[in-house]
């Protein structure tokens, strides 16, 4: 498993020199839109570091039995019954060494540094909110409004954005 997420990180790092080479050369071309689209589907695919097996996309797996049973014919339906599931479940014995082998650990090291980093921006991002709110005035000058609008007109622009001013710029 930690293998797999090795092999994607380096894939996605791949990805992601070749959008920055992409933006430096063509970014100007695109609109903002596309950018951000790409820029998604990048983070998507970091977000999901592991990726589907695509070997053989058609064929069925079936599980295979690990024992036969053959006996005589019986008349008791219920033995018969729990003779094949005695005979067809996986032994139980494994070991707690099993468990934590290292790239379970290593991977578990990787997710508590994914959620305490992810914890972390998420934490950072609604301070900055909270601070823009706290110290920003509304703009109610009609002239710079006028000026921001157009300028939203020309870019082609339809989110709604907030005009504020922030007094410790």
């Amino acid at each position: 498993m930690i293998y797999a997420l090795i092999e994607t990180s380096l894939t996605m790092s791949l990805i992601i020199a070749l959008v920055l080479v992409f933006h430096h050369f063509f970014g100007d071309k695109y609109a903002a839109k596309w950018r951000y689209y790409i820029w998604f589907a990048v983070l998507i695919g970091l977000l999901l570091p592991f990726r589907p097996d695509f070997e053989h996309p058609l064929a069925i797996k079936t599980p295979v039995a690990s024992e036969s049973v053959l006996e005589a014919p019986t008349t008791n339906v219920s033995e018969v019954v729990s003779k094949e599931i005695v005979a067809t479940t996986p032994s139980q014995e494994t070991t707690t060494s099993d468990v934590w082998s290292l790239p379970v650990i290593i991977f578990s090291i990787w997710l508590v540094g994914f959620i305490v980093f992810l914890a972390y921006n998420v934490w950072k991002h609604y301070r900055f909110l909270h601070m823009i709110r706290r110290w920003s005035n509304s703009v109610t000058d009609k002239a710079i409004l006028t000026i921001f609008e157009k300028r939203k007109k020309s870019n082609g622009s339809r989110v709604k954005a907030y005009r504020y001013t922030y007094v410790r710029i």
